[in-house]
């Protein structure tokens, strides 16, 4: 009888598509509400384009793919992020079976798919997973030039990174990953002179060309919004959000790994020695860059915990592999940790159910993404019962959910309250209120306080019942609603 091989790619992919269905599963039954940024990407995926106002398409493109296939539902629109998590641990467990072995391979992949990070964003919609998915085979298009120096792998490499710019502009940092292990490794750039990663850089321009142009035709906005959420220029010491973001990545990367990883990079003197150093010094190439622009970012304005997202790529091979040779016992513990975890936050309503206990905020980290679905009814009511009139919004991010949630979709029928003229987000750049024309408004303001700002504009305004969805005994999404006619003109709200 033959040997099953558990390390094999069939055994990989048979374990990755079943952790791949039960997140659909779950998402299915036990649905988070779309959040204000998801539900903005889902209106971009209404209207496929080359470029959108702080980010590139991809997010966009995906949501246009999934929703027109299987129509747009919850799952449906965020089901492109586990397709995409799918096709990452796939290139990972490729990566580290050609550095490493089928073993290394293997529960690299399996990291990946079971990192905290990566279990939460299942449930999301957002541009990281299709940055992590077009970052993993570059990466693994990038480790097969080195050895072979192929053509046809210098261009997948220039694909997928053209892809990944599409995805998330944070793919530049791929380039320099680069560079930093070929002086690490070699002590030099001549891979400079190597024309084919010329060629790779021209393919990946091509590729990304279209975001590129689209930008240049609305003012670089994309660019301008990604140098502004970097937020320097203001105070330059914050010790504490570097320390935030570097204890946030215990729980981004998993604590066994992501301690593992801090050993490995405090020990890289003695872990690059040996028949694994440059394996190592090029995953690290790719893996501690990220982390550290990002930890300095945190030091000098601020840094989420997912933005150095990117490096677990390599960071789940390098820590896999060195776990897989050294404590693969750790390795497994870590993997039972994650899907345990996983389990209990995706569950955690129905438990609290079942065990007769009343959840509020603090049991429920998604507790943001309570409450949206039922607002969008009450507004539906009001937009029903004033048929001549435009939803009007002072925040982003009360509008997008709105824009899902209330039927039929309101695309033509909201306008953003805009009066100091920035362009800070979409809807300032396409629906300001000084460009739509309407008889009356609805304003939905979730501060009572600055609804009197919103009042001044108008010649009649009317208060409607306030709204409140209480999501538990400690947490409820409250809007104020206003009818108001007459706008009298930004300048005249003084």
């Amino acid at each position: 009888m033959k040997k099953i091989n558990y390390y094999s790619l069939s055994s990989a992919i048979c374990v990755l598509l079943a952790i791949t269905i039960w997140r659909l599963v779950e998402l299915h039954f036990n649905p988070f509400d779309l959040f204000f940024d998801e539900a903005q990407y889902w209106h971009w995926g209404q209207f496929p384009a080359f470029g959108y106002y702080s980010k590139p398409p991809m997010v966009a493109w995906s949501i246009w793919l999934t929703t027109s296939i299987c129509g747009q539902g919850i799952t449906c629109i965020k089901s492109g992020t586990s397709i995409a998590h799918l096709l990452s641990a796939i290139a990972i467990y490729l990566s580290g079976r050609k550095l490493f072995s089928a073993k290394a391979g293997f529960w690299s992949a399996l990291s990946f798919m079971s990192l905290p990070a990566v279990g939460l964003s299942v449930n999301l919609i957002s541009t990281d997973p299709f940055l992590l998915c077009f970052w993993a085979w570059s990466l693994l298009c990038f480790i097969y030039a080195l050895e072979q120096n192929k053509l046809h792998q210098w261009i997948g490499l220039g694909v997928f990174a053209g892809l990944g710019m599409l995805s998330k502009y944070a793919m530049v940092v791929f380039l320099p990953s680069v560079f930093i292990y070929y002086i690490w490794q070699y002590k030099n750039l001549n891979i400079l002179k190597n024309p084919k990663l010329w060629l790779a850089l021209l393919v990946s321009f091509i590729v990304y060309s279209p975001n590129l142009y689209w930008n240049y035709q609305n003012h670089f906005v994309s660019y301008m919004h990604t140098k502004d959420n970097a937020n320097i220029g203001k105070s330059l010491i914050h010790p504490l959000k570097c320390l935030e973001f570097l204890g946030s990545q215990f729980a981004v990367f998993g604590p066994i790994l992501f301690a593992t990883l801090l050993y490995m990079i405090a020990n890289l003197s003695k872990i690059t020695i040996g028949d694994n150093a440059r394996k190592y010094r090029l995953l690290m190439s790719f893996t501690i860059p990220l982390i550290a622009i990002m930890t300095i970012e945190g030091f000098l304005s601020r840094a989420n915990a997912n933005w150095a997202a990117a490096a677990y790529v390599s960071g789940a091979i390098v820590v896999s592999a060195y776990l897989a040779e050294k404590n693969l016992r750790l390795l497994k513990i870590s993997f039972i940790l994650h899907i345990v975890l996983y389990a209990l936050l995706i569950n955690i309503p129905t438990i609290t159910q079942i065990v007769h206990f009343e959840g509020s905020k603090n049991t429920d980290p998604m507790y943001k993404y309570r409450g949206w679905d039922k607002l969008g009814e009450k507004v539906e009511t009001l937009l029903n019962q004033n048929p001549d009139a435009t939803l009007l919004f002072n925040e982003r991010k009360v509008l997008t959910p709105m824009l899902y949630y209330v039927h039929p979709y309101p695309f033509n029928r909201i306008a953003k309250f805009n009066p100091d003229g920035r362009i800070d987000d979409h809807y300032e750049l396409t629906r300001d209120l000084k460009d739509v024309n309407s008889k009356e408004y609805i304003l939905i303001s979730r501060r009572i306080e600055e609804v009197n700002q919103v009042k001044k504009c108008f010649s009649e305004n009317k208060e409607l019942n306030k709204i409140e969805i209480q999501v538990y005994k400690d947490y409820s999404v409250t809007v104020y609603p206003y009818l108001l006619k007459g706008f009298k003109g930004y300048d005249k709200c003084q």
